[in-house]
């Protein structure tokens, strides 16, 4: 059996503490409709975006908000429902800690929690062992365990084998799933295997006495859990693998069809969705740091890749990730390069797709080398990724910008933040950001695009940011003087 994980408590930064009117997203007691005040004062925060339905697109997702909840020490976790969203916003998925002075109040029909509405409330900042494990999960391998149910009116329809087959690949003739297209777009540096520790080589049904037709997903999520650890004999799921995926009967309210919450080892699918391995790859995204991709107004809009949307597809579609979410998994250190505002830059050569780091040409000193992603960074404002979205192999299925360069912006640093795509570049065109820095703007050129099909394809690409660097002259050689022979 997997040891219990240990949990180290430094506090890091500062405490904040709020007026109640900035607690709740209303002034009203409800206390009328909850059922009791729990004992505990303090939880842990998770924060995750529901995923649901949409029929306008190819089934595929859209969010209605960001949601903060707690899990609290028995592994349940509970909606925070009148949690402010500016202060929601602010907090940090399993780093931030909220105590309330009065406790929670718990609707234990609808396993939602409210804070008091005489309580005080306070969040700090802190940091875990069990984070800076979940921090380095962006490679290795990691083991995961998939849980399905049988509820007094519902099953999960896959069995246990086709859920193990679906999800890592294992037993049956499955080509794309969780685990080999992970292993795929990072090239071996991040795999997923069967748990075989705890129920049938990975996989384990526990039986729940709840009905599940018109339910909460969050009241069968919850009944899960603590019948889980009750059958595997562990005071907390998460001791049990690096993920858990839930598998949830049909039937529960509403269209949701999976969430997972970030920097966490938890993601929920509603019954089908746990085979989908768009959905899979989009949650686990969640799990390890990743935010949505969107385009325009749309978080989700960016079919470039998995953290977009999602689709109902057994054995699609077969892609990877935009360069702003590739560079902050940091799997390509050596085909990544960085540009800062503090001086000029000019570079010319070929950006290859992640498809092809294989057949790229090595770096030699003093020359400019095949590069997949550059990193641009500006004096002030969002950062900017520049890579091309080749379209072959193991990224076929790109939905958006196939082949052609992408420019993607995001918020400064590498952790946790929402991308979405300013350009779609093709051949003989060019991208400006203007006023990058003290030298000026800086201008991406596409010069030609050459596509193989059994070899290197490359994009031709400038990057200019102030004045272009000026070769030294040269000299033509003078010939040694002659001397005519006497």
């Amino acid at each position: 059996m997997i040891p219990t994980q240990v949990f180290i408590f430094i506090f890091i930064g500062a405490c904040f503490c709020f007026a109640e009117a900035a607690l709740r997203k209303n002034q009203r007691n409800s206390s009328s409709s909850l059922s009791r005040r729990l004992k505990f004062n303090t939880c842990s925060v998770l924060k995750s975006f529901i995923e649901y339905e949409n029929d306008n697109k190819e089934s595929a997702l859209h969010s209605k908000k960001e949601i903060c909840s707690c899990e609290i020490e028995d592994g349940a976790i509970l909606e925070l429902e009148n949690l402010a969203e500016k202060i929601c916003s602010e907090l940090v998925s399993s780093e931030s800690v909220i105590t309330s002075s009065s406790g929670f109040d718990l609707n234990e029909a609808t396993q939602v929690a409210s804070i008091p509405f005489e309580a005080t409330l306070e969040t700090t900042t802190v940091a875990m062992e069990e984070i800076l494990r979940r921090r380095l999960a962006v490679v290795g391998e990691k083991s995961v365990l998939i849980i399905r149910a049988i509820a007094a009116d519902a099953s999960t329809s896959s069995n246990e084998d086709k859920l193990r087959e679906e999800i890592l690949g294992v037993g049956g003739s499955d080509a794309v799933n969780l685990s080999s297209q992970y292993d795929a777009c990072s090239y071996g540096q991040l795999t997923f295997f069967a748990n075989t520790q705890y129920g049938n080589n990975g996989v384990y049904t526990t039986t729940i006495v709840n009905n599940v037709s018109g339910q909460d997903n969050g009241v069968i999520r919850n009944a899960m859990i603590s019948q889980s650890q009750t059958d595997l004999g562990v005071s907390q799921l998460r001791n049990t693998a690096d993920y858990v995926l839930l598998c949830i009967p049909p039937g529960t309210s509403g269209g949701w069809i999976a969430y997972a919450y970030i920097n966490s080892y938890l993601s929920v699918y509603n019954n089908r969705w746990c085979e989908y391995p768009s959905g899979l790859m989009h949650e686990i995204g969640h799990n390890i740091g990743l935010a949505h991709s969107g385009e325009g107004g749309n978080q989700y809009a960016d079919q470039s890749g998995m953290m977009g949307y999602s689709y109902s597809s057994d054995e699609g579609p077969i892609m990877c990730f935009n360069g702003a979410k590739t560079y902050q998994l940091g799997w390509f250190p050596d085909y990544s390069e960085q540009v800062e505002s503090d001086a000029p830059f000019y570079w010319q050569g070929d950006l290859i797709g992640f498809v092809d780091k294989d057949e790229a040409d090595p770096c030699n000193a003093g020359e400019y080398c095949d590069t997949m992603i550059f990193r641009l960074t500006p004096k002030t404002g969002n950062e900017y990724y520049v890579h091309f979205n080749r379209k072959s192999g193991f990224n076929s299925g790109t939905k958006e910008a196939g082949n052609q360069v992408m420019v993607v912006n995001r918020s400064r640093g590498e952790g946790y933040g929402p991308s979405l795509i300013f350009a779609k570049l093709g051949a003989n065109t060019l991208y400006t950001v203007q006023n990058f820095g003290d030298f000026g703007s800086l201008t991406i050129s596409i010069g030609s695009i050459t596509l193989n099909s059994n070899s290197k394809s490359w994009a031709d690409v400038t990057i200019q940011y102030g004045d272009a660097p000026t070769d030294a002259p040269v000299v033509a050689p003078t010939d040694a003087p002659v001397v005519a022979p006497t």
